[in-house]
């Protein structure tokens, strides 16, 4: 591309172009932002180089989309487990707390969730009911916690 060419790319005179070629000039961001356009089909690195220098990113000069926020849900394709390797893991945590037989975890965590279904209740509901509480009063250890007096 000649220093014609590019300057009409850019919106700039080529003696323009020429100058910021031996130093003596600098591009405005704007012409900077055109040229990032320019070079980022074939060098994504000096578009990024290029744009910064201009003051941009590509995400701001609309080369490429922003990438997602942190914490963002994945996007819909994206891989996740099966729901039978997810469902292991809430047995293996029964097996681990209670000492029991995977088999008989796996029989009580599926008579718990179906009740929960039956009755209306979410995971997340159940879990916040279940979450475990301050330490019961001396002597009322084995109380429902509906059944204990609240601590102060």
């Amino acid at each position: 591309m000649s220093q014609a060419e590019l300057a009409q790319a850019i919106g700039s005179s080529h003696r323009t172009v020429g100058r910021s070629e031996r130093g003596q000039a600098m591009l405005s961001a704007a012409q900077l932002g055109a040229l990032a356009s320019l070079v980022h089909p074939r060098a994504r690195d000096l578009a990024i180089e290029v744009a910064a220098h201009a003051g941009h990113t590509l995400e701001t000069l609309g080369l490429e989309a922003p990438a997602p926020p942190p914490g963002a849900p994945p996007a819909a394709g994206a891989l996740r487990a099966r729901t039978e390797d997810l469902c292991d893991v809430l047995v293996l945590a029964g097996v681990i707390e209670s000492g029991a037989a995977v088999a008989d975890v796996r029989r009580w965590v599926h008579a718990v969730m179906k009740r929960a279904c039956d009755v209306g209740l979410t995971v997340e509901e159940v879990e916040k009911a279940l979450r475990p509480a301050a330490a019961p009063p001396a002597g009322h250890e084995d109380l429902p916690r509906t059944a204990q007096a609240p601590v102060s």
